[in-house]
């Protein structure tokens, strides 16, 4: 908008500079291009200054150009005539659908209708009018319908301008329900964190990282233990909560480059890149001890079970997977509330 509003005002002032040398400048030209062109920029240099102004400032800079076409226009049928009046006239016509598209590009769709609306009457009313009585020049209402023809083509260019805007704001709200659904798709509705098929999908690219780089890659396979008499004793509602609370308490412990995702059930997935197994035992840890310290709604402590698996460029989604279950159950077998490492050596260490 601002580099459409700088170059507004450097044609009308090259405009000037052309009418000035060629000696066609009108009396009000000589000074109303030159000023329009500058509250123009002035309008462009206090929005980059106070951008905060933006909103109060829109409205100026079109609003100038359109009144200074529909003053230029009847100044030029008023206090012109012969050859001077017909470029005058006409030069003022080509550059009307300017102040129409520029309504349509600073303004909503509304104003801009509102704001093309007055500008097309305060320039068509009066000449028609002026037509019925006979008192425009022979060259703009003679035989040939010409002025009814500028009326229309410019009727016909708002109206096009329209529908430019509304099937641009529905592809916007078609793009924005497409983004949507595709995060619907892979969030987990409950906690907000990614669900299975998204978890899966950052799972994929971290390997792919991982060979690339050959980085390490850690996990974390999360279980809430003992969850089922939670729902049994104190509701699904309860349950849910518990998890909602959860995912949120574990989020908080973990890194900026960590990614939680909600795996399934009770179950919840940390991937940790560039984390090597010692620090991703440490990282686990720190995640049980904020559950364990965590107060939940129903009254009772909250544990979590938790194998941690770390993987290499040679390795695989499924064995990397397996091993952190492998561990997982090492961890409810061994009394749960505890991390338990890999098998696989450099593993982290037990807490």
């Amino acid at each position: 908008m601002l580099v459409l509003q700088a170059l507004g005002a450097l044609a009308m002032l090259t405009v000037w500079g052309m009418e000035m040398h060629a000696g066609v400048s009108t009396p009000w030209d000589r000074w109303l291009l030159p000023g329009c062109a500058a509250v123009i920029g002035l309008c462009t240099a206090l929005t980059l200054r106070w951008p905060a102004l933006e909103p109060s400032l829109r409205v100026v800079p079109m609003g100038t150009f359109n009144l200074y076409l529909v003053a230029a226009l009847h100044a030029s049928l008023a206090f012109t005539s012969g050859e001077e009046q017909r470029y005058q006239v006409i030069t003022n016509l080509f550059w009307v659908p300017l102040g129409y598209g520029c309504a349509f590009v600073f303004l909503r769709l509304r104003a801009a209708l509102v704001v093309s609306g007055l500008t097309a009457a305060g320039i068509f009313v009066p000449l028609l009018w002026f037509a019925q009585q006979h008192r425009l020049p022979d060259w703009l209402i003679g035989d040939d319908p010409l002025l009814p023809q500028v009326a229309l083509s410019q009727a016909m260019f708002v109206a096009l301008l329209t529908a430019v805007v509304r099937l641009r704001s529905s592809h916007d709200r078609a793009q924005a329900h497409v983004a949507l659904m595709r995060e619907l798709a892979v969030t987990d509705p409950l906690t907000g964190l990614p669900n299975r098929r998204g978890t899966t999908d950052r799972l994929d690219a971290a390997m792919a990282m991982v060979a690339r780089h050959g980085q390490p890659l850690s996990v974390a396979l999360i279980d809430v233990d003992n969850f089922k008499s939670i729902n049994d004793r104190y509701g699904h509602a309860a349950g849910d909560a518990v998890l909602h609370r959860l995912a949120q308490t574990m989020q908080q412990a973990t890194r900026a480059t960590d990614m939680l995702g909600r795996w399934g059930g009770e179950e919840f997935l940390l991937l940790a890149p560039a984390t090597s197994a010692p620090a991703a035992g440490e990282l686990a840890e720190r995640v049980r001890r904020a559950v364990a310290a965590q107060a939940f709604a129903h009254g009772e402590p909250v544990t979590i079970s938790v194998g941690v698996s770390t993987c290499w460029s040679a390795d695989r989604v499924e064995a990397l997977l397996r091993r952190a279950d492998d561990a997982l159950y090492r961890a409810k077998a061994g009394g749960r509330d505890r991390v338990e490492p890999s098998a696989s050596p450099g593993a982290a260490v037990s807490a």
